[in-house]
């Protein structure tokens, strides 16, 4: 029997339905001649059951997984699997496909369903005189045409999904057009998954911190300003189709979402990726776009990295008559210039009697003798947020400070494991785990050497 050729965008699943009709059978009858048995069932775009095929078309399983499903877009996101999933798909085992894709461990997992865009259909009908399932329809998550820019039809599907000769897409005529963010979103997977093989593994956590740098979102230290790049995403991410939320972030404060993405030995939903890297790629990198972003396009303050913000600050300052006017030019924190000041020796002509109240060498006295800052605050009259800030703006003081609790904890824990030594001479390593939990493993993870050292010895 003739095997329908591969129209454009099509999915397996969809041939394999022209197919069916071609040859007259029932969905039934269909699995059990082709597939060996009526209670296999085809996953849509993750199809992996090739054996029927062999007899009816002479196309290589690996060929049609890379063109005609949607397992490519997984394997790239998931390189730690992709020999896995291949394997899987090429052997006809579509739950170790499924699992290995990590589907059912990914957050806002949703009922498996088909789409279609009703001006597709009329376009198919007109050009192949049939309509099909396209694969763009089916990235995980995006619910727009690509082509027309309106929101896709859903269809439900049965519970055991097998070839059946009248699933090909029907005409709905519920097309509406869909928001800007979303046809950007759908344009970019869709120009993706087309190219998928000509892209390098580098979609992931580095490759997205060397972008983000390029606009501020990373300090000289190469720490991620996660608060400030959640409030820009979620410009993007909020004008998204609600059916998508489960697969984006919670919250502003959801900052594991983009943690997870910045890692690269983790795995996340293809969705995730191409939403976040559609919107580092598409919109901040786009001169012409005029998109909303709460940096500092909106407020006309320029995109600089670290090293060069902190000199465009100290420039600022210098030039500047008082703290106030340099806080509206650069947009930061007057606390925040006041201490690059204070660090570059930086005076203005009208000082606050508020910074020439207390004696800070008395202050910076107490915190280099290691004394807590609210004894401090008390012993000199100052509020606790100037003791810090005196404390920050001293050189080298902040880390000797951090440097003096650490080793505190050390002499501390040390202390308390001698001491329950001393009282049970005769204990044995797993009761001191046990009695001096907190400190035996503060001092596993911070000092091993001595703890090796001074635990019990075994028998």
């Amino acid at each position: 029997m003739f095997f329908p050729p591969c129209l454009p965008d099509e999915l397996i699943f969809s041939r394999l339905i022209r197919h069916c009709i071609l040859t007259g059978m029932e969905g039934h009858d269909y699995m059990n001649n082709y597939f060996g048995s009526t209670r296999k069932s085809i996953h849509p775009y993750l199809t992996s059951n090739f054996i029927g095929l062999k007899n009816i078309s002479e196309e290589r399983p690996i060929d049609i997984i890379k063109e005609q499903t949607l397992i490519p877009l997984f394997t790239y996101f998931l390189p730690r699997y992709s020999s896995k999933i291949i394997e899987a798909a090429i052997s006809g085992n579509t739950a170790n496909v499924c699992r290995h894709c990590q589907l059912p461990s990914f957050r806002g997992r949703e009922k498996l369903q088909l789409y279609s865009c009703d001006q597709c259909i009329i376009t198919d009908i007109r050009r192949y005189g049939v309509s099909y399932w396209h694969k763009s329809h089916h990235i995980p998550g995006c619910k727009v045409c690509s082509e027309h820019g309106v929101y896709l039809n859903e269809s439900i599907l049965p519970e055991r999904l097998i070839v059946e000769p009248n699933l090909l897409p029907k005409l709905l005529k519920k097309s509406h057009k869909a928001r800007n963010n979303e046809i950007i979103l759908s344009n970019y997977s869709h120009k993706f998954i087309e190219n998928i093989a000509e892209h390098e593994n580098n979609l992931f956590g580095s490759y997205y911190i060397d972008i983000l740098s390029n606009f501020g979102y990373t300090t000289r230290t190469g720490r991620v300003r996660i608060k400030k790049l959640m409030k820009d995403f979620s410009s993007f991410y909020n004008e998204l189709d609600t059916t998508c939320r489960l697969l984006l972030p919670k919250s502003l404060s959801d900052y594991n979402y983009i943690h997870s993405l910045l890692r690269d030995d983790n795995n996340q939903h293809p969705f995730k990726h191409l939403v976040f890297s559609c919107w580092i790629l598409e919109i901040l990198s786009s001169s012409e776009n005029n998109y909303n972003c709460t940096t500092s396009i909106t407020n006309n303050i320029p995109v600089l990295n670290e090293a060069t913000d902190t000199s465009f600050h100290i420039k600022t300052l210098n030039n500047s008559s008082s703290i106030s006017e340099a806080s509206r030019i650069t947009g930061k924190s007057r606390c925040y210039l006041r201490r690059l000041a204070s660090l570059n020796k930086i005076e203005f002509a009208t000082q606050s009697t508020f910074t020439n109240k207390y004696d800070k060498s008395k202050i910076i006295h107490l915190a280099y003798s290691g004394v807590k800052r609210e004894h401090i605050a008390i012993s000199t009259g100052a509020s606790l947020g100037y003791v810090d800030y005196v404390i920050s703006c001293e050189l080298g003081l902040v880390e000797r400070r951090k440097l003096c609790r650490k080793e505190s904890k050390r002499r501390r824990c040390r202390l308390q494991i001698l001491r329950y030594m001393r009282k049970n001479p005769l204990s044995k390593l797993c009761e001191i785990k046990s009695n001096c939990c907190a400190s035996y493993y503060w001092l596993f993870n911070n000092d091993k050497r001595w703890l090796n050292i001074n635990k019990p010895k075994t028998a």
